[in-house]
């Protein structure tokens, strides 16, 4: 138990922190010398100590605060905001900032019924214009991808290897693949969700020897692929 001094000091201090919180400055005085007494006569702190001491400001809440400013994973979410305050945001292209990194995409029906091979599409000769028959089946796959702007689809470009030129089939798959991503985002898909490549003659599906064979390689493709992911500067718990 502590001595009457200790609790007569305790007592003047509880009416310091009363006098702070902005109580009466009239009463201040009276209620240290209540407490004071009390202690002294009792050797313990008076119950108007104790209830001081409970109402005072406590660094509780304080600390409640700076928790919730902290971002432990440092991907500049703040941690009161951040689903995922362990693990890094991804930052990938999509929008979302919940703080959590995203899983690799996945085709679900409507979208993987316009992957693979573009059918019944068609160019000029040895052109990457694309012809008007084909832009029915276009404007189908501009839907679809309008109601899925998280995935990121690449437009591949193939031809046949006759005749052998590969600069040619190289410089021809990349423009006729650029044709389609272009005539895709004038109809309203985001850029940031397609890019374009040309393969040219190195990827077969069939034979080069037979017309039909090489027909079939002569394509454009749209394959789903995965956003390329980084995270933010401050990041120090990647996933």
């Amino acid at each position: 138990m502590g001595s009457p001094v200790h609790a007569l000091a305790l007592a003047l201090l509880v009416a310091g922190l009363a006098c702070d919180r902005g109580g009466d400055a009239t009463q201040a005085p009276e209620a240290a010398t209540a407490a004071a007494l009390a202690a002294v006569d009792t050797g313990a702190p008076s119950d108007a100590a104790v209830n001081a001491t409970a109402d005072a400001p406590g660094d509780a809440t304080q600390q409640v605060g700076e928790e919730g400013d902290r971002d432990r994973d440092g991907d500049g979410i703040r941690d009161r905001d951040d689903r995922c305050p362990e693990v890094c945001e991804t930052i990938n292209g999509v929008d979302d900032d919940d703080g959590c990194p995203e899983d690799p995409p996945q085709a679900n029906d409507e979208l993987a019924g316009i992957l693979g091979v573009i059918p019944d599409l068609a160019f000029e000769i040895n052109k990457a214009t694309i012809r008007p028959a084909s832009f029915a089946t276009l404007d189908r796959i501009a839907e679809v991808l309008l109601r899925h702007p998280d995935a990121l689809v690449e437009v591949r470009g193939h031809r046949d290897a006759f005749p052998s030129d590969h600069v040619f089939a190289s410089e021809i798959t990349q423009k006729r693949a650029q044709s389609v991503l272009r005539y895709l985002v004038d109809h309203g898909v985001p850029s940031a969700s397609l890019r374009a490549v040309g393969y040219g003659d190195s990827m077969p599906i069939d034979t080069n020897k037979t017309p039909e064979g090489r027909a079939r390689n002569r394509r454009v493709e749209l394959v789903l692929v995965e956003r390329p992911v980084s995270f933010a500067e401050g990041c120090t718990k990647p996933p």
